[in-house]
């Protein structure tokens, strides 16, 4: 679609691998086989900089996701997960935030009863 486009050269995510410049070379490069190894993975989502752990040498937060340091404050985003997942972690953000929320729910009972549903 690039090259369609007007793009005179287009970069694939094969290391090492010449730029593609016309159609006809995409398509022989769409049928070679690639070695996985040639394959550069990586991925957008900045996760991991208030891990969990199980103590605070190895994290920032418990699995109830309650800071170490500053009991009381919990944490419910992306920054909880270990490291980058290398997909979209709009998911396991969501399942950890409501794991966290059912847990505060439960060691709060007078807030959870008082928020609205």
């Amino acid at each position: 679609m690039a090259l369609a486009a007007g793009a005179r050269e287009v970069y694939t995510a094969l290391l090492g691998a010449p730029p593609i410049t016309s159609m006809d070379a995409a398509l022989a490069d769409e049928r070679a086989p690639v070695d996985a190894r040639r394959i550069e993975c990586m991925a957008f989502h900045p996760l991991g900089s208030a891990r969990v752990a199980n103590d605070p040498r190895r994290g920032i937060v418990d699995q109830s996701g309650e800071c170490f340091e500053l009991p009381g404050l919990f944490v419910a985003d992306g920054s909880i997960l270990p490291t980058s997942i290398g997909v979209n972690s709009q998911v396991p953000i969501m399942a950890m935030a409501t794991r966290i929320a059912w847990r505060m729910a439960e060691r709060f009972p007078r807030l959870a009863a008082a928020s609205p549903a």
